[in-house]
This record gives structure tokens, C-alpha cells and sequence, in this order.
């Protein structure tokens, strides 16, 4: 679980410092719309057959480090009516379009940023939150991947990027940004008179706890943001926020003390209800139950990752690895086989065949 979005809550943070500094020179209110973004998208036969052309070339290009190509394929105005869609405040939408701008052109590779440069395999076309889109593998190292969708709007014979979609959280990137903002505008309007904040559902107290815990994520010492972390409020303890911070701090601080290794599985085999969201969290704990020889653990959370995701040779070579130390070597050469038609030169299969090939 990578520290992307950190760039972003740093951003974020800023952004509410000159809110406070502004507060009191606040322009007058203005009428804002609250309609909906429309995703109303129709793409002519010509954008249908150049998706999963787009999907590869964006693949390469992230592949290819190319950051400052990426950065001009954002649709910058269509992520901002994205992030504030829905807000009726309009200080509170001057201040979240400042901050998301910032975010997304802070690095080159805009919402990429943080994957530009790492080795990346299109898988698809799908459909995400109304858009169309391309679903990618990230590689990041051995048993270490992840997978996101990447949102797109037709410009002119084009594509532009809107929007990414992370498999692990669950999350939309300008929903992780809305996250953020949240509790620094509750904590700081508590009498605001917003129909969107009270939405939210949060009270001062519990704003100014995940304001805090933001706090201790930008310092960057993963110690904090534990304490913080396993002191939260009864009413935050399955908030989706602190459950994912908590567990990428202990995912990091397991790589360096095994003391937190057990405490980090227990993480990621309770967290909070994600009901109607596709996510790959089970994903995180493959590595953990092989180590553990927990092969049909093991096998049932590569199984719940491919009924989100679908055949992916990275996933089908798992399982066949999973097959080989359960020494079905039948069942391990036909994963293996349909592996190799959908991705031959993928560096797992060579090996998974060297061991199946070996002398038992």
C-alpha cells in the first residue's frame, strides 16, 4: 500500500491554513449550482475502438516515465467540477478547487504521479462512476501490484483523464480529496448552514480528531499515525479513513520491525464494511497467508480479487503458484497455460514453469 496521496493531504492542509489566514476577508456569498456533474458520455464508434488503444499507450507511458505527457492528457476543469460537485457553499468550493488544483499539478503525471515510472500492464475497458474507462495493473515489485482504473472524457478524437480509481481503498482520487477537506471545513464552520456537511454525518470533535490524524500522516512518522490512530473516538473506530491510514502505517513499519507484522495482518483481515464497492483488499493479504503456508486462505482471497477484477495473468499465475505448493500439478499447468495466452511475457509464468518442470 503506497504513500500516494500524501503529496495531496499536504496540499490539502495548506490550502485550509490560507482559508483560516482569508477567513475573516471572506468575498461575499455567491449563488452556486449544485447539479450534478454530467456523465452523460457518448462515445462515437471511433472512441469505442481506440479505448483499449489509449489503454495501452497510457500503460507505456507510465511505464516509460513520461510524467510531463501524462500531466497534459488531465482534463484539469472536469476534475475540479468533480471534486466539488454537490458542495453549496461557495467559500468552501473556492477554497476545495484551490486545493485540488494544487494537487493535481503539484508532480508531473498529474493523478499519476505516484505511478509514473513503475511498470504498468493494461488489462481493459470498463465503465467507472459513469465514465469510461481503462483498467491497469501497476507492478511494483515481487508480489507487490495493485490496480486502478483510470476515468476518461472524449476530447475531440481523445481521451482525457478525470479521474483514478483505486482498487485496494475503494476510492475515486477526487473523493479522497473530498475526504480530506471534509473535517478541516466542519472543524472550522461548525455552524455552517451547508446541506452538503451535514451529509457527512460528522460532529466537531470527530472532525477535529481526523483533522489531527491528517496532521500526523503529513509529518511522515508512521509511530504517530499509529497512536493516533488506536486512540480514536468509539464513533470513528470503522471510519474508512483511519482504518486505511492505520493500516498503511503498519504495513510500513512491519517491513522494518516484525513486532507490527501480526498486528498489520489482523488489520487487513478486519476492516470496515465497503458494501457496493468493488475493492481488492484481499489483494494485501496473499503474501501474508502463503508465507504462512495458509494455501486455501490463500486461494479464496486471490479467487474474491479475480471476482472484482476478473482474468489477469498476474492473479492466474498466483493461483497456479498456490496449486504447485499444494502439489496439484494438473490444475497448476492449465492456470499456467491460460496465463501465457493472455500475458506470455509476464516474469512470474517463466518461473512458475521452471519450478513445475523441476524434478519433484
Amino acid at each position: 500500500m503506497a504513500k500516494a496521496g500524501l503529496l495531496l493531504l499536504l496540499v490539502v492542509l495548506t490550502g485550509a491554513l490560507v482559508y483560516l489566514i482569508l477567513a475573516g476577508k471572506a468575498e461575499p456569498k455567491k449563488e452556486v449550482s449544485t447539479a450534478p456533474v454530467d456523465r452523460a458520455v457518448h462515445l462515437t464508434p471511433h472512441h469505442e475502438a481506440y479505448l483499449p488503444i489509449w489503454g495501452r499507450e497510457i500503460a507505456r507511458m507510465i511505464s516509460e516515465n513520461r510524467g510531463e505527457e501524462i500531466s497534459r492528457l488531465h482534463d484539469y476543469d472536469a476534475i475540479v467540477a468533480l471534486t466539488v460537485e454537490g458542495i453549496d457553499d461557495w467559500e468552501m468550493r473556492r477554497l476545495v478547487e484551490r486545493a485540488t488544483k494544487s494537487a493535481v499539478t503539484a508532480k508531473a503525471g498529474g493523478f499519476l504521479a505516484n505511478e509514473t515510472g513503475q511498470s504498468a500492464h493494461f488489462l481493459r475497458v470498463c465503465t467507472r462512476a459513469g465514465f469510461p474507462a481503462v483498467t491497469l495493473r501497476m507492478n511494483y515489485g515481487i508480489q507487490q501490484f495493485a490496480y486502478m482504473d483510470v476515468l476518461l472524457q472524449p476530447a475531440g478524437e481523445h481521451f482525457r483523464i478525470v479521474d483514478l480509481y483505486d482498487y485496494v481503498k475503494g476510492t475515486r482520487r477526487t473523493e479522497d480529496v473530498r475526504y480530506a477537506m471534509v473535517p478541516l471545513l466542519i472543524s472550522q464552520k461548525p455552524q455552517s448552514d451547508s446541506k452538503w456537511l451535514e451529509k457527512w454525518n460528522l460532529g466537531k470533535s470527530e472532525a477535529e480528531y481526523l483533522v489531527s490524524l491528517l496532521k500526523a500522516k503529513i509529518k511522515g512518522m508512521d509511530e504517530d499515525v499509529l497512536t493516533v490512530c488506536d486512540q480514536a473516538p468509539e464513533s470513528m473506530q470503522n471510519n474508512r479513513q483511519v482504518f486505511f491510514s492505520r493500516t498503511q502505517a503498519l504495513q510500513r513499519l512491519s517491513l522494518s520491525n516484525p513486532r507490527y507484522e501480526q498486528l498489520y495482518f489482523e488489520s487487513l483481515q478486519n476492516p470496515p464494511a465497503m458494501p457496493d464497492t468493488p475493492h481488492v483488499l484481499e489483494l494485501l493479504l496473499v503474501p501474508k497467508l502463503l508465507a504462512a503456508s495458509d494455501y486455501p486462505g490463500a486461494d479464496a482471497a486471490v479467487q474474491k480479487v479475480m471476482a472484482v477484477i476478473g482474468d489477469d495473468a498476474q492473479l492466474l499465475g498466483m493461483l497456479a503458484e498456490i496449486k504447485l505448493k499444494c502439489n496439484e500439478l494438473v490444475a497448476a499447468k492449465a492456470l499456467l497455460q491460460k496465463a501465457a495466452e493472455l500475458e506470455p511475457d509476464l516474469p512470474l509464468l517463466e518461473e512458475l514453469k521452471r519450478e513445475l518442470n523441476s524434478p519433484q
